[in-house]
């Protein structure tokens, strides 16, 4: 598709417009985000700045687990205010005033410190068991961390749906009509349950569309954000399901923790290769004390900014075979464009990335791919202009 095909698909002219003063914007502010943070992350880690923070805490006359946690919470503390400040100027505040984010302040709050009050015990648990592998085998950590790392990530995949998504959002079973019966008949062709499809109140917190699979085994689900099923026509909330049921059919979610595992096990032991060099150029020392956490922290930061590239290859490959899985078994390609494009501009996505941008940030084909490959499928833009003139009508 060529820029000005657009309208031919559909498109609205006010989302387009502010799709285009908003998205430049959540780029340069990325990218500023990223540059301070990775700039302000160094200067700490060989100014000494965490060495001298660390020996403060030690000096505590306290058992040193205590002192070493405090010292992780510290820290932990500092990030959360330091992201919290770039995600309300970066993120929610563009996001409200283009209509992106429909959070109040308040909510948006607890959210944050909602996440934060997960993952703080974590950080400190896990930075306490890291500095005893490095104590116990100092050059041979990486293998007992790696096995820790793995395990964790795998039962966090599996609790999510249960214990951590319910706690921000309300999912519940697809109540019962003719959508259900038509999306249940869809499910059946891909072998999954459709009582394991939720609708979810993300409009509490986002104007934008969505659809996602969460979960592995039996707590995996398929969650339809409330937004989409607003208004929809039924083949579009049909499309929308079958990319989903793709990821199951395909396999792709067993395939991504498979693949996020071994990255992770090179990652980490990348990290102990070059962590004793350059705790030597820092003047942490070797064996090393709690006070190298920060430095073994900004080694996996760099290293999966440089994996970005290839994640994002391989989510945007996985992705397309799930639009061709959709394409494949839904009825009305036409359908399937009329989402693309009323998920393009809710979400008010950049629909002509540069390639830079698709290569870094994108773990989907941006939208005109994804229409595209619909037409070849038959899905014609008379009828996909016919469906989003429907939805329009029926949500004004």
């Amino acid at each position: 598709m060529q820029r000005g095909d657009e309208w031919v698909w559909g498109f609205a002219p006010h989302s387009r417009r502010l799709a285009q003063c908003y998205r430049p914007q959540v780029y340069r502010w990325t990218a500023a985000r990223t540059a301070a943070s990775g700039a302000v992350w160094v200067l700490a880690v060989f100014s000494g700045a965490f060495h001298t923070l660390h020996a403060f805490f030690a000096g505590m006359k306290a058992p040193g687990w205590i002192a070493l946690s405090a010292f992780l919470l510290c820290i932990y503390i500092l990030v959360a205010l330091w992201n919290l400040v770039w995600q309300y100027a970066g993120s929610y505040l563009p996001g409200r005033r283009f209509g992106l984010i429909t959070a109040t302040p308040d909510q948006w709050l607890r959210d944050r410190f909602m996440s934060f009050a997960l993952t703080a015990p974590v950080f400190v648990g896990g930075g306490l068991m890291l500095q005893q592998f490095m104590k116990a085998r100092p050059h041979r950590w990486w293998v007992r961390w790696s096995l820790l790392w793995v395990v964790g990530s795998f039962v966090l995949i599996y609790a999510f749906p249960v214990l951590i998504l319910p706690l921000f959002c309300n999912a519940e079973p697809l109540s019962e009509g003719s959508l259900r019966e038509r999306l249940m008949a869809l499910s059946e062709t891909a072998g999954f349950d459709v009582r394991n499809i939720c609708a979810v109140d993300l409009s509490r917190r986002t104007s934008a569309i969505n659809a996602f699979v969460t979960g592995i085994g039996s707590t995996r689900k398929i969650m339809l954000a409330d937004n989409l099923l607003k208004g929809a026509a039924p083949a579009e909330v049909e499309a929308i399901l079958a990319h989903e049921l793709g990821h199951h059919k395909l396999k792709h979610i067993s395939a991504s923790v498979v693949r996020t595992a071994s990255l992770s096990v090179l990652v980490i032991w990348a990290s102990a290769r070059l962590t004793p060099p350059l705790a030597d150029v820092a003047g942490y020392g070797w064996p090393p004390t709690g006070a190298i956490l920060p430095l073994v922290g900004l080694l996996w930061v760099v290293m999966w900014g440089l994996l970005t590239p290839v994640v994002k290859a391989i989510s945007r490959r996985a992705e397309k075979q799930c639009d061709d899985y959709a394409l494949q078994v839904c009825s009305d390609p036409s359908a399937f464009a009329a989402a693309m494009v009323r998920a393009a501009d809710s979400n008010l996505a950049d629909i002509f990335p540069s390639r830079a941008v698709e290569v870094l940030l994108f773990s989907h084909p941006p939208v005109t791919a994804r229409i595209a490959a619909a037409r070849r499928r038959g899905a014609q833009p008379e009828r996909t202009r016919s469906i989003l003139r429907e939805y329009r009508a029926s949500n004004r």
